[in-house]
């Protein structure tokens, strides 16, 4: 299983790459220009590291070849953030998680909750004018049912009001990805200035964050 399509609130992207080996080219889709430098595509960077953070798999390297301890869609979640130079030890030491609220059928979704060290946020996840968070909520799931959680979308570097049409146009990605035999997971995220309280998930999953589709 491999991650072949990343849809952002700027940029939809087509990965290259087979099997588990976080080897492979990130190209833009509306360019066909080939992503070098993520710097110039920050919401993608805020993406993958929601792919690698939000997850409880474990991409190793055992004689040459890559193995993936746990669930193969997570699995191929770290292979393409790896890909991107993104990897989860290293992510997990800059966020540490804290809390999470696992997967359930009901919800269809899962959440952690890592610590922002500094109490000043993380340049990959803008935090709203005036917020000193020092928490960092990150959600993976069904498209629709995280989107409908969420009411800003990152774009660029910046957070910006989630409006219908913007709504529709996710959702129309999502149903041609779909459509095209993908399996499709919907990230968003929220910052927070104390930890949510357990067992608040139907409380905590509000006013989140959209990052996009993979």
């Amino acid at each position: 299983m491999v991650v072949q399509l990343v849809s952002t609130g700027d940029c939809t992207v087509a990965v290259a790459g087979e099997g588990y080996a976080p080897i492979g080219d990130f190209t833009d889709r509306h360019t066909s220009a080939q992503i070098n430098n993520l710097e110039e595509y920050p919401e993608l960077e805020s993406l993958l590291i929601a792919c690698a953070v939000c997850n409880d798999a474990v991409l190793q390297q055992e004689q040459q070849e890559w193995q993936i301890l746990g669930d193969p869609t997570e699995g191929a979640l770290l292979c393409v953030a790896g890909k991107a130079g993104i990897y989860k030890e290293q992510q997990s030491q800059l966020l540490p998680r804290t809390a999470e609220f696992p997967f359930s059928s009901e919800r269809k979704r899962m959440s952690v909750i890592c610590e922002v060290p500094g109490h000043s946020g993380h340049s990959g996840f803008p935090a709203a004018e005036g917020q000193q968070p020092n928490y960092l909520m990150l959600t993976k799931g069904s498209p629709e049912l995280t989107l409908e959680r969420c009411k800003g979308i990152i774009v660029g570097d910046r957070v910006q009001p989630l409006t219908q049409e913007m709504r529709d146009r996710i959702l129309a990605e999502n149903n041609n990805m779909a459509s095209g035999g993908l399996r499709v997971l919907g990230f968003a995220y929220k910052l927070w200035e104390n930890l949510p309280p357990e067992g608040s998930e139907e409380t905590s999953e509000q006013d989140m964050i959209w990052l996009g589709l993979v």
